[in-house]
């Protein structure tokens, strides 16, 4: 871990603080390179979802719930 630490101290950044990522990145790329992966997160993010509501009404039903 030590050297690690070592190591990072020595090696320049591109950049000074969040503001300035976030700046230098709107100036190279435009608006829309904040959204970049989006579209597979929400991919991720619904399959999940789905899954865990069709896992949820299951369990509702076995417990004798009326679903939602």
């Amino acid at each position: 871990m030590e050297e690690t630490t070592l190591f990072l101290s020595f090696v320049e950044s591109k950049y000074t603080s969040p503001v300035d990522v976030l700046t230098k990145t709107l100036k190279a790329e435009g608006l829309l390179a904040l959204f970049k992966g989006t579209t597979a997160s929400w991919m991720r993010l619904s399959a999940t979802f789905s899954i865990s509501f069709l896992v949820f009404e299951r369990l509702r039903a076995l417990c004798g719930v009326d679903p939602i």
